[in-house]
């Protein structure tokens, strides 16, 4: 099977994946990235959208002000690749939508959702009080995630994002230093 840049991948992706950025302005973004002019556009929502990195496995682009999309192609065993996209909303905490396409832009999974619990990122070396596991829980509930794809490594970082700021007192706050780790 032929291998795809993300250059490929950006100009092929389907108008389902951001709806807000036709074919003509994602080729308008990536012409002016290619010619190291701003690679500014104006979406569909009167907004801008640029491409911020471009590399032959990697993308990462401003959609607006709230949100950021970023693909990574990973390598298979079998010498195939797939696409892994995730969109990061911030309104106002960090949370992050992550999918996984073939270079055919078919979804293969989507990661993330709703499969994770607090106690997923607690630190194995760590044993944990019901009580401070209720408080986590409290804290974190709903549940949502920064996902971030790394620029020059096959790796996703998964990190939980505190629902209700205004719950974190210092007790909670030091808790959260302590027991929660990235995936």
């Amino acid at each position: 099977e032929a291998q795809v840049t993300m250059r490929d991948c950006w100009l092929n992706m389907p108008q389902s994946e951001y709806q807000y950025l036709t074919l003509v302005e994602r080729s308008e973004m990536l012409r002016h990235y290619e010619e190291q002019d701003t690679a500014v556009v104006e979406n569909r929502l009167s907004e801008q959208s640029r491409i911020d990195t471009l590399t032959t496995n990697y993308c990462r682009v401003i959609l607006n002000k709230r949100t950021t999309l970023e693909m990574k192609l990973f390598a298979k065993d079998d010498g195939s690749q797939n696409i892994c996209v995730v969109k990061t909303f911030s309104l106002p905490q960090l949370n992050s939508i992550v999918a996984i396409y073939n270079t055919d832009w078919k979804k293969q999974t989507s990661v993330f959702d709703e499969s994770f619990s607090i106690e997923d990122f607690i630190d194995g070396e760590n044993v944990v009080s019901e009580e401070d596991l209720e408080k986590l829980k409290m804290a974190y509930f709903p549940y949502l995630f920064n996902a971030c794809l790394a620029l020059e490594k096959d790796i996703i970082t998964i990190t939980p994002v505190v629902s209700y700021k205004e719950y974190l007192n210092d007790d909670i706050s030091n808790l959260v230093k302590e027991l929660i780790k990235e995936l």
